[in-house]
């Protein structure tokens, strides 16, 4: 079973705690650790490795907000030597609401590789409206 661990700087994991409460009720396999300003690495890494501890699981997956902080730093020092831990980062609430259903066999490294793709399949951006092609050639008189 997948365990997930959400982290990151100021009140990230609690504000993503907010939106999945919201959306799909109160998930047990889920912990949300917030670093807020003022807190120690060390009391920050006491936290994750706790969560690491909870042998109700046999995989860990870090979801933290950006890669290269100190979450992720700290995710990432306590999953490498694990292989039943993996760490991603910069990915968004959709491709965490579906991951969190799927209780698959597979190797913590490839369900984090599943939650980047998600992310990445679910960013979208509102533009311009592009012209169809009836519409470009209204103006054009011949």
């Amino acid at each position: 079973m997948i365990k997930f661990i959400v982290t990151g700087h100021g009140h990230f994991a609690s504000g993503i705690q907010s939106t999945i409460k919201l959306l799909v009720g109160i998930q047990e396999n889920i912990a949300y650790i917030d670093f807020p300003e003022g807190e120690s690495n060390e009391n920050l890494r006491e936290k994750l490795e706790a969560e690491l501890k909870d042998n109700r699981y046999d995989t860990y997956l870090f979801f933290c907000d950006l890669a290269g902080g100190t979450p992720y730093k700290e995710a990432a020092t306590l999953s490498a030597n694990r292989k039943d831990a993996a760490v991603t980062a910069g990915c968004n609430v959709g491709a965490l609401l579906e991951s969190i259903f799927v209780n698959e066999e597979n190797p913590a490294i490839e369900i984090a590789r599943q939650i980047v793709e998600l992310s990445r399949k679910a960013a979208t951006y509102f533009g311009e409206k592009k012209a169809t092609a009836a519409e470009s050639s209204e103006g054009e008189g011949i």
